[in-house]
């Protein structure tokens, strides 16, 4: 996952693998979208989210050739730069990514089944080596901690033996513009301890609505021992001059009753700007703005109902409910 998105990169069809197809399935919006053409025709790659970018390395290529290349896909330019090659040839291994870094395990090189493990650090730009597991196996599950799973030790020979190579758990998303730390590197000799200072801001242009924002500080290190998250939260409260909206959608069932729409738009147009809203699984919208938006005009729709307009006016310090119920076309 990238930035809250489900990426398919290559693949095998019916009869051939190998396939420079790219896509991303957005689960807001509830569709897919196809992306930039995977560099060259790839199959059982090795992928993984690092600082809300996709790394991917190796696999099988159309002509049945073990690949070596890595490229990252950055979203924006929407783009597959190339890095630096792997050291040796992998595919249908056991991924991951974890601590940074992009993480795989076993798989088959130069048609034969391999215990070896390597690892690809965006930040320095270079592989290197990790400790092999006991059992070379191949398309098995792989997540961070790092854990190994299953795949098979021989064609038609599955296994169920889980392997872990400790330390490798911490798992971020990226970088969090509220949040800031006052030292991003240190060293700590045997039994010493040191303070980092964590600073808040608010007023980043990332944070445009009042509530509680959670993330949190990821702390990795060059040992093999696990270190927790550290969770940190902020809370926003309102301008004094602000009022919210909200309400639930509601859509006419084919029994005569009604339930809940997910997914329904819910546009909120001022003379100032517009703000398009999706309700969530239980229908809820909500939003906050200055009274001085108000009035507000409220368009609900959905595909398969008819939609409706609404005048609502907020109130400085106070919660304005607009509930509605679509009826089905």
């Amino acid at each position: 996952m990238v930035g809250g998105k489900l990426y398919m990169i290559g693949g095998c069809g019916t009869s051939t693998c190998g396939t420079t197809d790219a896509g991303v399935y957005d689960p807001d919006a509830d569709s897919w979208s196809t992306i930039a053409a995977y560099p060259e025709p790839i199959s059982w790659e090795a992928c993984g989210a690092i600082h809300n970018l996709l790394y991917c390395a190796g696999g099988l290529g159309a002509s049945n050739n073990d690949v070596t290349h890595t490229y990252v896909y950055d979203p924006n330019p929407d783009s597959w730069p190339q890095l630096a090659d792997m050291p040796a040839a992998q595919w249908g291994t056991v991924n991951t990514a974890a601590n940074g870094l992009l993480l795989l395990t076993g798989g088959v090189s130069n048609s034969a089944l391999s215990n070896r493990s390597q690892a690809f650090d965006p930040e320095s730009g270079t592989w290197s080596a990790l400790p092999n597991p006991s059992l070379p196996t191949y398309r098995g599950g792989g997540a961070p901690g790092f854990y190994k799973v299953g795949g098979g030790y021989a064609p038609g020979a599955p296994t169920a033996m889980v392997e872990l190579l400790p330390g490798y758990d911490q798992v971020g998303s990226g970088d969090v513009t509220w949040l800031n730390e006052s030292t991003q590197q240190l060293t700590l000799q045997p039994g010493a301890s040191a303070t980092v200072t964590v600073s808040l801001d608010a007023s980043v242009p990332e944070v445009t609505q009042p509530g509680e924002l959670k993330a949190n500080l990821t702390v990795s290190s060059d040992t093999p021992y696990s270190v927790p998250h550290v969770p940190v939260s902020l809370h926003v409260n309102p301008p004094k001059s602000w009022g919210k909206i909200t309400g639930t959608v509601l859509g006419a069932t084919a029994s005569g009753g009604t339930a809940p729409l997910a997914k329904a738009t819910v546009q909120i147009d001022s003379w100032a700007s517009t703000y398009t809203l999706t309700t969530g699984s239980d229908g809820t919208y909500a939003l906050w703005l200055d009274t001085r938006n108000s009035p507000l005009t409220v368009i609900v729709a959905k595909d398969g109902y008819q939609p409706t307009v609404r005048t609502v006016k907020i109130q400085k310090g106070a919660t304005v409910t607009s509930d509605f119920t679509l009826k089905r076309k």
